[in-house]
């Protein structure tokens, strides 16, 4: 709870700076503009944004679903919105996945079943967010669109390294028991010694036994080439709708001089830049990123108009949704 109250100080004074910096100039104009806009767009945007949580869910069940029979779409869009939550108030997005693990957990789905099912989950998405980091960077290359941002540039680099790193990573991880094991051993004798965790013998063979489950797992679902292709192509589709909102939002705003691969391409940009900030929600980072990429497009009162919308339908309105649900979810376990 003190975490959360701290994230969420932290997001509020920094979103309150990068509103101030947005708006101060062309305040009377950015209202116009947002007073002004077509809500039938605004509304296709949202439905933008809708269509990547649902292609996210349904990366979750296909992967859930051998674990557990009963775990319905509904569960899997319903736990989606929770982590949106949770990987909107922590840095780098941290606080999703242990979430998930618990949720998965009250739906009678073991420790070590629930933690490679995000694993797996996860690593879907990463392969799909680099396969379009790729795209975007290879459409740069040969268009030119971002031309005067040479430190953004380097962030993008650098963003999309990390991202190709966590997928190795992950995949390392799921496939390679010896460096698991080493790792999560490594952990646990630590833990042991600091008097953290009593039991040695207990511990030890329990650990032993779920590094074995979880393995067994993961190489079932790695080597099943139907579920990896088919978690790709779904984390792929949905991004590529969550990329293309801001198109929507800009429709809203009469802007007409703006095509699909550019705001996919910015979108993709934007994204890159945002995954390596160290703050809850990349507050502050992602609103610079996206005046710098989509400024190259958008000019005016209307680029932080367009900012202010995509914000809103794409970050604050799931954290509060997110967190509505949280405190109202229970999950299938029985007691």
């Amino acid at each position: 709870m003190k975490n959360f109250k701290k994230n969420t100080f932290i997001i509020l004074i920094i979103t309150v700076i990068a509103m101030y910096i947005i708006l101060k100039d062309d305040f009377n104009d950015i209202v116009h503009e947002l007073l002004n806009m077509r809500v039938i767009f605004i509304v296709l945007s949202m439905l933008s944004f809708l269509i990547y949580l649902m292609c996210k869910a349904e990366s979750l069940r296909i992967v859930a679903i051998n674990n557990n029979k009963s775990f319905t779409y509904k569960k899997a869009f319903l736990q989606n919105l929770i982590v949106q939550f949770f990987n909107g108030i922590t840095p780098f997005q941290t606080g999703g996945q242990p979430m998930q693990v618990y949720m998965l957990r009250k739906n009678n789905i073991s420790v070590s079943k629930s933690t490679n099912i995000v694993i797996q989950e996860f690593i879907f998405y990463q392969i799909a967010l680099v396969i379009l980091g790729v795209i975007a960077v290879s459409i740069n290359y040969f268009c030119h669109f971002f031309t005067r941002i040479d430190i953004l540039r380097l962030l993008v680099g650098l963003g999309f390294l990390f991202n190709t790193l966590v997928v190795i990573a992950l995949i390392i991880i799921s496939l390679d028991k010896r460096i698991t094991d080493f790792f999560v051993r490594g952990i646990t004798k630590i833990l042991i010694k600091l008097r953290i965790i009593k039991n040695k013998e207990k511990t030890l063979t329990k650990v032993d036994k779920k590094l074995k489950e979880f393995h067994s797992n993961a190489k079932y679902l790695l080597s099943n080439k139907k579920i990896l292709i088919k978690g790709v192509i779904i984390n792929f589709i949905g991004l590529c709708f969550f990329y293309i909102t801001p198109l929507f939002v800009a429709y809203g705003f009469g802007i007409s001089n703006i095509n699909a691969i550019e705001v996919i391409t910015a979108s993709a940009y934007v994204y890159l830049v945002a995954s390596f900030i160290p703050l809850p929600g990349a507050t502050g980072g992602f609103e610079y990123s996206f005046m710098s990429f989509f400024g190259n497009f958008i000019n005016g009162a209307t680029l932080p108009a367009i900012l202010i919308i995509f914000r809103t339908i794409s970050y604050y309105i799931p954290i509060i949704i997110g967190g509505i649900i949280f405190n109202l979810y229970k999950g299938d376990e029985q007691k």
